[in-house]
């Protein structure tokens, strides 16, 4: 289960090479207006804007707090969902290794 996908799905971009991989990806035109409201660590916070301990949101979940309320930027949430989809995950790292 390499890459986390069953081998019999995968196929290589380049037959010769056999080591590059590429994923479709469809465009959408949702977002949430409003949402979940986050600090800079992605840290869920709540209606009184306190920190929920070990709550952490990313993604279109979190598009107002990116982009205002309502989201002005809808166009590019992959990317913003990728890039704190990533940095939730450091943070989370982060506070499970007590750093």
């Amino acid at each position: 289960m390499e890459f986390g996908k069953n081998p019999r799905f995968l196929r290589p971009v380049r037959e010769e090479s056999g080591q590059v991989y590429a994923m479709r990806i469809h465009l959408g035109g949702y977002d949430t207006i409003g949402g979940i409201t986050v600090n800079r660590y992605c840290q869920v916070l709540d209606t009184k804007k306190r920190v929920i301990p070990g709550l952490y949101s990313a993604g279109d979940m979190i598009a107002g707090s990116l982009y205002g309320n309502p989201p002005i930027n809808a166009s590019s949430s992959f990317t913003a969902s990728c890039s704190s989809g990533l940095a939730a995950a450091d943070y989370m790292a982060k506070e499970i290794k007590g750093e």
